[in-house]
């Protein structure tokens, strides 16, 4: 809906410069702005319905009509374009010189103002109409008299949504995280056409086999890879349009993707449907205008991890609030129970992590910024090669990841320290990197840096980088790790089988950083991560997945995890000095 106020005439005369009486020079400007988010719109056509004078809207949503504006209308004999707007009794007053707005011959008189003129005998016809319009967009028709005004005319313009579109939960507005992540147990129902749905199974298909397929090696095998830290091959990876459908709301036309490593590969090998999604809400706005900007709720790109990485479908819940809770930038978590539906076809896949990605408004609402390159690297940090770091949205060279892991290993850190912390925090968030460094070893969030060389973003704010966790839902699980050392310095390939990792080992080496790490190791021992309060987050997302059987068992025995770990890692903390070297 639209709000309009009507205004006095004195105020609407102040925006027409009228010349003299002879003349015909005025001009009319304004801005035009999206109804939803408020931005400055280019390529907006803004009309005078009656007077045939067009203007299009060139940057920020700003537009003039005026005497040079006049594309067509009516012609007199003379050939010439005679239309006018004055202000006379009060009112806007619109000159046509050959016949009205309903087709009636007007005589031609003289270009003076009084002469054939189209007066107050019909106040529709005397009132002339601001008409704004935009592919993709609703036109929108408003009396002039009736504008809202400041010192130049700002009016909106809205899209052409479908049928089920809410504001407060589809548009591009901030994001609602209690609706969105927060508000408790539900389910979402993802909804394919067959069309589609047959589509993205074949394109995983002709890379990695038929559903189902075990492989030479059986479900172990590394199939379709394409490195060593992908498993999966991009071209198996296609958007797809489909439907979320949750809160007894509709989304459509949300992109939906596979993703992930080891969770795809062992469900798709297993000819389980309980595969692993990525979902991107605009991800078909270009083809699609009515889906343009869409959010789930203020969210625009969403994981959903099936439960292979977890029996109790809460430990990335846990997680993430535990790492929140200690300072630490990390995505929202919450489980959720997933159905899918492609086709005639029904599919109830049980408990999933839904995992915010760290975009926006992940960006905004932990550093203020979103401006900078975002990289997913699958990078150790010792040397910089260009495939680790590539990403379509960030060409050129990418020389602020080569500036930062040539300041990592630098060889001065040993023979002048200082200077080494003064160039390495100019271009690290050293302080949030240790505090997620010690909070994830604590917590034994093993499939992170330090064991393997992913589930990691790196931001750069400003010229600074600010490390970002993701992907954290082998979290308290002892597969891998050490128990007895908590300082990444052994060589047991249990715990670091990819090493080295540069970034761990130099700044544990540095006495003040070391001491840093150790200091928020206790904290959060003490606060985030200690029995209490892990015990009533694991309470807390117990009741959400609560169904009895396996999972319920699951839930109960990761309760005690906090209780064994602390002791472990006291003891490690009091057995070790620093530097660790």
């Amino acid at each position: 809906m639209f709000f309009v106020k009507r205004i006095a005439i004195p105020l609407l005369a102040s925006l027409l410069a009228i010349a003299p009486a002879f003349a015909a020079e005025w001009r009319l400007s304004g801005k035009v702005v999206d109804a939803e988010e408020g931005n400055g719109l280019k390529n907006v056509q803004v009309r005078l319905a009656g007077a045939g004078l067009v203007a299009t809207t060139e940057k920020d949503g700003d537009w003039t009509i005026g005497a040079t504006s006049v594309l067509g209308g009516v012609r007199s004999n003379r050939g010439a374009s005679r239309n006018e707007l004055r202000i006379r009794d009060g009112r806007l007053v619109l000159r046509l010189d050959g016949m009205d707005m309903s087709g009636r011959r007007i005589a031609v008189g003289e270009p003076r103002f009084g002469a054939p003129e189209l007066s107050a005998r019909s106040a529709a016809v005397a009132i002339d109409t601001l008409v704004y319009s935009k592919d993709g967009y609703i036109q929108k028709k408003v009396p002039v008299f009736e504008m809202v005004v400041a010192s130049k005319i700002r009016d909106t313009i809205r899209r052409v949504r479908y049928d089920g579109w809410v504001d407060s939960s589809h548009a591009n507005l901030k994001a609602d995280t209690l609706n969105g992540f927060l508000r408790g147990p539900r389910t979402l129902v993802l909804r394919w056409s067959k069309q589609s749905w047959d589509a993205m199974m074949k394109a995983m298909a002709d890379s990695c086999g038929a559903f189902g397929t075990k492989g030479a090696g059986g479900a172990t095998s590394r199939l379709c890879s394409e490195s060593q830290y992908d498993y999966i091959e991009k071209s198996a990876m296609i958007w797809v349009p489909a439907d979320i459908e949750a809160d007894g709301q509709v989304w459509k036309n949300v992109g939906v993707r596979l993703k992930g490593n080891w969770s795809l590969r062992s469900a798709w090998t297993s000819k389980d449907y309980a595969l692993p999604f990525r979902i991107n809400t605009d991800k078909f706005e270009d083809s699609l205008p009515e889906t343009k900007n869409q959010r789930f709720y203020g969210f625009k790109k969403i994981s959903l991890f099936n439960g292979v990485q977890d029996s109790t479908g809460i430990r990335g819940a846990v997680a993430s609030s535990i790492f929140r809770q200690a300072g630490v930038a990390a995505p929202l978590s919450v489980p959720v129970r997933l159905v899918l539906k492609f086709g005639d076809t029904t599919k109830d896949v049980g408990v999933y992590e839904m995992l915010e990605i760290p975009d926006n408004p992940f960006l905004n609402r932990n550093f203020k910024n979103d401006s900078g390159n975002l990289y997913k690297p699958l990078s150790k940090l010792d040397q910089f090669v260009d495939s680790e770091w590539a990403d379509e949205d960030i060409p050129g060279d990418r020389a602020d990841a080569k500036d930062l892991i040539a300041v990592i290993n630098a060889t001065d850190r040993t023979t002048d320290s200082a200077a080494w912390h003064r160039a390495l925090e100019a271009v690290l968030d050293v302080d949030g990197f240790l505090r997620w460094l010690a909070t994830s070893t604590v917590i034994m969030n093993w499939d992170a840096y330090g064991t393997y060389a992913h589930n990691y973003y790196l931001f750069n704010d400003d010229g600074r980088f600010r490390w970002i966790t993701y992907d954290f839902g082998y979290s308290f699980n002892y597969t891998m790790g050490s128990r007895t050392s908590i300082w990444y310095d052994e060589r047991a390939s249990s715990w670091s089988p990819q090493g080295p990792w540069p970034l761990i080992k130099n700044l544990l080496a540095d006495r003040n950083y070391c001491e840093v790490y150790r200091a928020y190791a206790k904290q959060a021992l003490e606060g985030p991560a200690s029995v209490a309060n892990f015990q009533s987050l694991v309470d807390k997302y117990g009741q959400w997945v609560a169904e009895g059987g396996s999972r319920s068992k699951a839930v109960q025995n990761l309760r005690g995890f906090m209780t064994t770990r602390t002791t472990e890692v006291q003891k490690s903390l009091d057995a070790k000095t620093c530097p660790i070297r």
